[in-house]
């Protein structure tokens, strides 16, 4: 094993010009394939209509309708265009979940399973509806305020999440892709499996920063 690490620290000594190139070439080709991949496909509008679908069935929990709620959501934020509320930027689709949630807070009961599936608050709906029903406007006012902190904390942490598994999940397909393209093409070459790996490996960790100069060399122009 150490005779294997030695002669892998030598071969990489080198030629490590050769594989700096390489690698920088392979992760900017890895990142093009998997921008353009974004780009075409509806990868984004697919993986966040599978997230706010399993983030509703969590929260709405035994007593809610994840699938009624979904429809109601889509209703309000586009107009019942699902394509173009998936699609959007995750930033701006929480934008337009806030805006919906305001509406919903103003007519409670025109949107009971929403409202139920945006953090479980069947309690503070109840307060709400008893506030109502008595004409009490200070404790109706309470009770909006209190659920409207938790709703925009509810849909903080659904934005936190997704984004957090996004980028995740993009960087395993960038490690993926890039293993495969390496293997691939050191497969005619006199290259060990050792350091077929070790270039898959670095240009899966640079994917992501050629992805960075990409979006900056965007905005620039």
């Amino acid at each position: 094993m150490t005779d294997i690490i030695g002669a892998f620290a030598r071969h990489l000594a080198e030629r490590w010009s050769s594989y700096l190139g390489g690698i920088a070439a392979l992760s900017t080709f890895s990142m093009a394939i998997l921008q353009t991949s974004k780009d075409l496909l509806p990868i984004r509008r697919i993986f966040h209509q599978w997230f706010l679908k399993k983030w509703f069935k969590a929260k709405c929990g035994s007593t809610g309708n994840p699938e009624a709620a979904e429809k109601e959501l889509v209703a309000l934020a586009t107009d019942g265009d699902k394509n173009a509320f998936y699609d959007l930027a995750i930033e701006q689709l929480c934008g337009q979940i806030s805006a919906a949630a305001q509406i919903v807070l103003e007519y409670p009961g025109d949107h009971a399973q929403l409202l139920q599936c945006f953090g479980s608050l069947r309690e503070n709906f109840e307060s709400l509806k008893a506030a109502g029903a008595t004409a009490q406007m200070q404790s109706l006012g309470d009770a909006k305020t209190r659920m409207l902190h938790q709703v925009q904390r509810s849909i903080d942490g659904f934005q936190i999440s997704a984004t957090y598994r996004w980028k995740l999940y993009w960087q395993l397909a960038s490690f993926i892709l890039s293993m495969i393209i390496a293997i691939v093409a050191s497969h005619s070459q006199d290259f060990p499996w050792s350091t077929s790996i070790f270039i898959g490996l670095s240009a899966g960790f640079l994917a992501p920063v050629a992805r960075d100069l990409q979006a900056k060399l965007q905005q620039v122009k």
